[in-house]
């Protein structure tokens, strides 16, 4: 017997979804391109709890350091390593989903890129000087692994002070993060608070193919997050996918994510 797997709810209806595509075949510029086909399609997230320990400071005369523990869920696309979250509506627009692409990008990267990664994104910028205490940056290859994150864009190096040779002299550097990414606690990242689900048999269902394993998910988020984790389960998200094709006959695909929300 087909077993049943959680899903989310797909907010719109045939007609709606196909009113969609519609608007999206082009025109004004160029003659618009046809559809050939739309199909609803099931992605695996891959569900993942991260818990770390925090020290904060409480009291308003006297600061007194207190260490919590703070955790959050993650849902991650197991075909794509796209990290999705919850975008809130404003100025009465409904919230949508949104994805973010910073676990593609580290998923193949030495653990101790990573970890530079995370303490620089922590504050969007960082001293080589502050850096250099925690890593040690010239022992072991270290520099390398900052370069890696250099060439894949994720990071770009600043001189403090300017001067005919401090722009390569990394003592003089500050490093910063290109990357997009909400706080660790950021509740929008735990999709199942926002999204309704159900339970439905996926058999006979076009599903996407599971190209990351749920432990090297992990074991980067992590690192990323400087916490201890599990993997807890698979969510399937559905969505639509349409295909067109110009006067040319050149094709071009669009999605759409548009799950039910519960709140």
């Amino acid at each position: 017997m087909p077993a049943l797997r959680t899903c989310f709810i797909p907010e719109k209806g045939e007609s709606e979804i196909r009113e969609y595509f519609e608007k999206r075949r082009g025109g004004v510029l160029k003659p618009m391109d046809d559809i050939r086909s739309i199909e609803r399609r099931y992605a695996p997230l891959g569900v993942f709890e991260i818990k770390r320990k925090e020290d904060i400071k409480t009291g308003i005369i006297s600061r007194v350091k207190k260490t919590i523990e703070r955790s959050n869920k993650f849902y991650i696309n197991l075909n794509n390593a796209n990290l999705y979250y919850v975008s809130k509506g404003r100025l009465g627009k409904k919230p949508r989903i949104e994805k973010l692409d910073v676990m593609e990008r580290i998923i193949d990267l030495p653990s101790i890129s990573i970890e530079f990664l995370s303490d620089i994104v922590k504050k969007g910028r960082i001293t080589h000087h502050e850096l250099n205490k925690k890593h040690f940056l010239f022992l072991n290859g270290n520099f390398d692994c900052i370069m890696m994150l250099k060439t894949r864009d994720l990071i770009d190096f600043h001189p403090r002070v300017y001067g005919a040779n401090y722009e390569i002299y990394a003592p003089h550097l500050e490093y910063l993060a290109k990357i997009n990414i909400l706080d660790f606690g950021d509740k929008r990242y735990n999709l199942g608070d926002f999204l309704s689900t159900e339970q439905i048999k996926l058999e006979g269902k076009k599903v996407d193919e599971l190209i990351y394993n749920s432990e090297d998910i992990l074991d980067r988020l992590e690192i990323f997050f400087a916490g201890d984790g599990i993997s807890q389960s698979i969510v399937y998200l559905p969505y639509d996918e349409c295909m067109y094709v110009d006067k040319e006959g050149r094709f071009r695909h669009d999605r759409l994510i548009a799950p039910k929300f519960s709140i």
